[in-house]
């Protein structure tokens, strides 16, 4: 099909329905045929002769015989001729024979139809012989509930009806009702369409008594539908037909040799397509923990749903009148209700002069100010505006609560509804229109998540932990926290997939971080020696070669803006795990509960892409975090908006209380290994240690002091203290991040002492093993070489005292 043909237009839909009216006036006819010949003139030619056979109807024609005798010279034909010629040309007529011309002509109908539903197949479209029969009921059904059908013609008071109102039913009955089911390129499932027109009368009269028949088609449409939501109403380009528009999600249907080609692939004994299923086979997901570990919300979702969808056909009605006020040209598409707001779509043509953005932004205010609701988002597309809408105003905990319609969400539901793709899938939650957010975070690579206090932010962080360890395990996926308020991850101690307990001493929190560095850049040398690039071909290659994959690492760190602020240094190593860590399998989720540019900025800002805005203090936090307003809007309580790839969307995020974390962790702890912490502490101590001796060793001082300070260092001398005692200038002094403790240098000097004797006892070797009887000119080139290296080590130790401030 051509890539500029609209989206409804269905190839060879009309030419099915005309030849199915064909062939159903056809059949219709030949019906008519058969039964007229075949019973009706039958009985009728048999019972004529059993008349003439009695000789009563004989008599009357010779009584009337003589009576036309006197008159003319013609005369009646016996009875007994006449019945037998009308039997005989009945008996002829009624053979097949004679008719099968219209047999042929069913035949041609028939073949011609089934070409165009094959066609329509072609075309991306589903089912249309059963939409079409569809349609036939709806329409049925859709002019007795409008009141055109026949048998409700009179009215009880009026007997007759003016020829105005046969004429407004008449259009009613001869509306048209199509349906379409079609799976668009690009699309998840087909969209089932629903059209119904109806021509628009010439006669005023008729024409406003149609307008007003048809002012609750959308609500009566959706009853005799089951459910399908109508826009309003429309009227076609042409203005001859008046138009009203629905659809729905459609289950996807497959042809027979599609679902034979999947059964064959899917063969265990088909050895042929071995090597494909391996390299094309995603993984399969069991779960860690039992779901019934989560409360069963389904009565509590129920009793609210009613109450929220009867509330959000009321804001409907408001929204459509504030809107037409305005003088505003809309049409209602959809009302989808959510968890906690509801998302109402419609069909708006801005002017060429007008930037849809600024007018969202116009009518969001306005219809706030009109409602008298906080919290509405509008947001401006090509040709439509959507409008969320929260199901909750007010707060009972202030005391101001106006309503709440918001319906719970069901965290066992949501992950028996997904499919998990990767270890590190997780699920943030659920969209106005009932779609589940989710998203592997190793592909993101790292998430942003700020809000101010009561938003939500750390209830969401466990929501997305949790469900992540719902469909892996410890072996691929390990956890990191950074708490600062030492309260909200306590639960997490001791978990099987924590890499250590919650960090809740901020002066460790750099510590840890360095040690993720650490982690960063043993794991790069690892994939250098598998000869891959990243964690995922690395688990791969493992897989193949009988070694552990390497598990994912999962870092959150809880109000990232205030350490950064108390800790400056923390951002160092933050920095290095967002710009590098993604091929390593070490991902980041930062929280923060007030944003800041000077902190989000630079690399860290540029490599974290995927970021989740909950209710911020004000539009310039709400700009920090997403690069745009509305955030402030947001309501507190798990209500977010997500931006991810540069498209933003509202969602609301499930609550899960602290008896069913309990229940859980405490069933993993149950059922899993007992974790093995790693001491980061003495590795980072270790490393940042074994560079000091370095460059110890090699008569440099560390990186850390300042150039200035290595240049104006002078060796010991006897005019030393004369020096420091005449001069006036105050001393530069390093900054050094290796720790200055007693403790801390006696570890160092004893690990210098030990390189240093046992590069003394290998030159003491060297010397022993000499064979005697040399000339005494080559013993004395042995002692003078084995005298160089003692020199060398006396030299490098008064280095280092005077380095270390004991000389």
């Amino acid at each position: 099909m051509s890539k500029n043909k609209p989206s409804d237009y269905y190839p060879f839909a009309t030419a099915s329905r005309v030849l199915w009216q064909i062939g159903k006036y056809i059949v219709l006819i030949t019906l008519a045929w058969i039964i007229l010949f075949n019973f009706v003139l039958y009985f009728l030619a048999w019972g004529l002769k059993s008349l003439v056979d009695s000789k009563g109807l004989q008599g009357i024609i010779d009584i009337f015989n003589g009576i036309i005798a006197y008159a003319t010279s013609k005369q009646i034909p016996e009875a007994q001729g006449l019945a037998d010629g009308f039997a005989r040309w009945v008996i002829d007529m009624k053979h097949i024979s004679n008719i099968s011309f219209v047999l042929w002509g069913i035949g041609i109908i028939a073949v011609l139809y089934i070409g165009t539903i094959i066609l329509r197949h072609h075309n991306r479209e589903q089912a249309p012989f059963l939409n079409d029969m569809e349609s036939k009921i709806l329409k049925f059904r859709m002019g007795f509930a409008l009141g055109a059908g026949k048998e409700n013609m009179y009215d009880e008071d009026e007997k007759r009806v003016r020829k105005v109102e046969k004429a407004a039913r008449r259009r009613l009955r001869y509306m048209r009702v199509y349906i379409h089911t079609k799976k668009e390129q690009g699309e998840a499932v087909p969209t089932k369409q629903y059209t119904m027109k109806i021509h628009i009368p010439s006669n005023d009269n008729v024409d406003n008594l149609v307008q007003r028949k048809i002012k609750n088609l959308p609500t009566r449409a959706r009853k005799e539908s089951g459910g399908i939501t109508f826009g309003d109403r429309e009227t076609t380009p042409d203005g001859r037909w008046y138009l009203f528009k629905g659809s729905k999600e459609a289950k996807l249907r497959e042809a027979y040799s599609v679902k034979k080609a999947r059964k064959q692939k899917s063969n265990p004994n088909d050895k042929s397509n071995d090597v494909t299923k391996k390299s094309n086979q995603k993984p399969e997901f069991k779960s860690t923990f039992p779901i019934s570990l989560f409360v069963d919300k389904t009565q509590a979702i129920s009793e609210k749903k009613a109450e929220a969808e009867k509330f959000a056909k009321e804001m409907q009605d408001k929204i459509t009148n504030h809107l037409t006020s305005t003088e505003k040209k809309v049409t209602h598409q959809a009302t989808n209700t959510g968890s906690s707001s509801v998302m109402y779509k419609y069909k708006l043509a801005f002017a060429k002069n007008q930037n849809s953005e600024n007018q969202a932004k116009l009518i969001e205010a306005s219809l706030s100010d009109a409602l008298e609701v906080d919290g509405i988002i509008v947001q401006g597309n090509p040709g439509f505006l959507t409008i969320t809408l929260p199901l909750k105003e007010g707060d009972e905990e202030d005391g101001n609560l106006r309503y709440d319609y918001t319906i719970p969400i069901d965290v066992a539901d949501m992950i028996k509804k997904v499919k998990f793709s990767h270890h590190t899938g997780m699920l943030l939650g659920t969209t106005p229109d009932n779609k589940i957010v989710q998203f592997a975070l190793s592909k993101q690579p790292h998430l942003l998540l700020a809000g101010a206090t009561g938003s939500g932010k750390s209830v969401n962080i466990q929501q997305m932990l949790i469900t992540m360890m719902y469909h892996t395990t410890p072996e691929h996926v390990k956890i990191g926290i950074v708490d600062p308020k030492e309260v909200d991850f306590q639960f997490y101690n001791g978990l099987p997939f924590m890499i250590t307990d919650p960090i809740i001493d901020m002066n460790e929190a750099e510590t840890f971080l360095q040690f993720c560095v650490i982690e960063m850049e043993k794991r790069k040398s690892i994939l250098r020696g598998a000869g891959v690039r990243n964690i995922d071909d690395y688990n791969k290659w493992a897989e193949k070669n009988g070694k552990d994959p390497m598990p994912f690492w999962v870092i959150v760190v809880d109000e990232y803006a205030d350490l950064v602020q108390e800790h400056p240094d923390v951002a160092n190593p933050v920095k290095r795990l967002a710009q590098k860590a993604r091929a390593q399998g070490i991902h980041m989720i930062l929280g923060m509960q007030t944003p800041r540019a000077d902190i989000l900025k630079g690399a860290i800002k540029a490599n974290i892409t995927a970021r989740i805005a909950m209710k911020a203090a004000s539009s310039l936090e709400s700009g920090i975090i997403l690069d745009k307003t509305g955030a402030e809007r947001l309501k507190p309580r798990g209500d977010m908006l997500i931006l991810r790839e540069g498209k933003m969307e509202r969602a609301q995020g499930a609550f899960i209380s602290d008896s069913e974390i309990t229940a859980i962790f405490s069933y993993l702890k149950e059922n899993l290994d007992k974790p093995i912490f790693p001491d980061f502490r003495a590795i980072v101590a270790r490393a940042n240690g074994e560079e000091v001796d370095e460059m110890a060793e090699g008569g440099s001082t560390p990186n850390s002091v300042t150039l200035s300070t290595n240049a104006n260092r002078r060796r010991p001398n006897d005019d030393f203290k004369k020096h420091k005692e005449n001069t006036q200038q105050p001393s530069i002094k390093g900054k050094t991040p290796v720790s200055t403790d007693k403790t801390h240098m006696q570890k160092l000097r004893e690990r210098a002492n030990k390189r240093r004797q046992s590069k003394e006892n290998k030159v003491d070797e060297s010397v022993s093993i000499q064979p005697t009887g040399a000339t005494s000119s080559n013993e004395v080139a042995q002692s003078n070489s084995s005298e160089e290296p003692k020199q060398k080590a006396v030299k490098k130790q008064m280095d280092m005292d005077f380095f270390l401030g004991k000389k």
